[in-house]
């Protein structure tokens, strides 16, 4: 490897996770899962790469939030991640359907534009037929958009996904503090600008308990013909047992699911 060290690599849920170590010695992070999805009745293999060490949005959620170095990652250690991880094909004895390489793991690509899309077209080159799922928890800039736009307009696939879990604005922000975030009225046009009637926007949800979650807000805001939703529970580590964020009651959880797919909404939501 050329622009990264591989320190570590250990078993994590359906996979593997890889931390790395960049030129000025710092941490990056890489994931490789295997999924079956029953929705879209597919065996895919996720690749989870990431997009700075560190990150500067500070979600409270997240344990990058206490890192005390943030940089965005070069376009060149993006690929090597995503080029490592792909090389080792860890999935080789099973039936893989789709292989998505998902710009997630540490960092929001909103604050690498260039880095992202720059990987994006190279890692194209590089490999056929690999969908790219660019996540955002919603940091407010629109160039991200303009510029995966002109990415997609060259034949490459890529799903955009928001980070939003809550329905109320000022929850959002409390949620990611440090950094001006699109409400979702704002998240509403993005979609609106973006969907190119072949892949839909997801909107992400982890329902934390005090935190607003409104179906009817969803469907006065978004075409169920242009959004999947996802609903996730928490991921119990040290930083979120910090901020005392738990799950929604699963009764509450479920009301909202079943709201939103009675409106027409496709999701992806499991029972505990």
């Amino acid at each position: 490897m050329k622009y990264l060290r591989l320190v570590e690599k250990k078993e994590i849920r359906k996979g593997f996770g890889y931390v790395f170590r960049t030129f000025d010695g710092r941490p990056v992070l890489s994931t490789s899962n295997f999924l079956e999805d029953s929705f879209e009745k597919q065996n895919k293999w996720k690749i989870g790469v990431s997009l700075s060490t560190g990150c500067d949005v500070g979600c409270i959620y997240c344990f990058t939030r206490n890192l005390d170095f943030y940089r965005p990652l070069s376009v060149e250690e993006i690929v090597e991640q995503a080029s490592f991880v792909y090389d080792q094909n860890n999935f080789s004895d099973k039936q893989i359907d789709e292989v998505k390489i998902e710009m997630k793991e540490m960092g929001d690509p909103a604050l690498n534009v260039d880095g992202v899309c720059g990987a994006i077209r190279i890692l194209n080159d590089k490999f056929l037929n690999l969908l790219y799922v660019v996540s955002s928890s919603g940091v407010k800039n629109y160039s991200l958009f303009e510029e995966l736009k002109k990415v997609r307009d060259e034949d490459i696939e890529i799903r955009l996904q928001f980070s939003c879990h809550t329905t109320d604005n000022e929850q959002r922000r409390i949620l990611s503090p440090r950094l001006d975030m699109f409400s979702l009225e704002e998240i509403s046009e993005v979609v609106e600008n973006w969907y190119d009637e072949n892949q839909k926007v997801t909107l992400n949800f982890v329902p934390f308990k005090k935190f607003e979650l409104s179906s009817s807000k969803i469907v006065d805001l978004f075409d169920p013909k242009k959004v999947f939703i996802k609903i996730s529970y928490v991921d119990f580590h040290d930083f979120v047992k910090k901020e005392g964020l738990l799950d929604k009651e699963i009764h509450q959880i479920q009301d909202f699911v079943e709201s939103l797919r009675n409106s027409g909404f496709n999701l992806a939501y499991r029972n505990k």
